[in-house]
């Protein structure tokens, strides 16, 4: 049995765990970073079950026989397969999660300024942000601010939200 997820599925503790207790069942399962809107089920080749959105509470679900339809969608749910990260993989190097002040703190970084003027701006101490910058270095895997920014761009973690939502 194979099933696909996109990283949504890990976006709390309970929800991670029991996608790592699916594996462990022997289930292989990926995490996809193409958007996967609705589940789809093909089972022996034979049959598609493709859902449908909810609609206040209510799914509908489509069952698919036809050979080519079938092979079809076989086809897409494939191809997002061969390039979705093994679960374990996916847990391994995924970016980190930031909080607002995180990203606050990186901001203010890439704007070049003193720690003493950062921290002022931010409205914590400077040990404080000196701190919250250390957290961040090791959080991104950065030996250097310098390259934490530069990880930081890597991930998306700029103004605009990125990797870590």
């Amino acid at each position: 049995m194979r099933e696909l997820y996109t990283p949504r599925a890990l976006a709390d503790a309970e929800s991670e765990a029991r996608l790592v207790r699916i594996a462990e069942s022997g289930a292989q399962v990926r995490i996809s970073a193409a958007p996967l809107v609705h589940e789809a089920i093909v089972i022996d080749r034979r049959v598609a079950i493709l859902a449908g959105a909810p609609v206040r509470g209510t799914r509908t679900y489509t069952v698919i026989r036809s050979p080519d339809a079938v092979e079809g969608v076989r086809s897409l749910v494939y191809a997002a397969w061969e390039t979705a990260a093994d679960l374990a993989e996916y847990r391994r190097t995924r970016p980190p999660a930031l909080d607002e002040e995180a990203r606050r703190v990186l901001r203010a970084l890439s704007a070049g300024h003193t720690d003493e003027t950062t921290a002022r701006e931010l409205g914590m101490s400077l040990r404080t942000y000196r701190r919250r910058v250390a957290d961040l270095m090791a959080a991104l895997g950065a030996t250097s601010r310098f390259q934490a920014g530069l990880r930081a761009g890597e991930l998306d973690f700029g103004d605009r939200g990125g990797a870590g939502n």
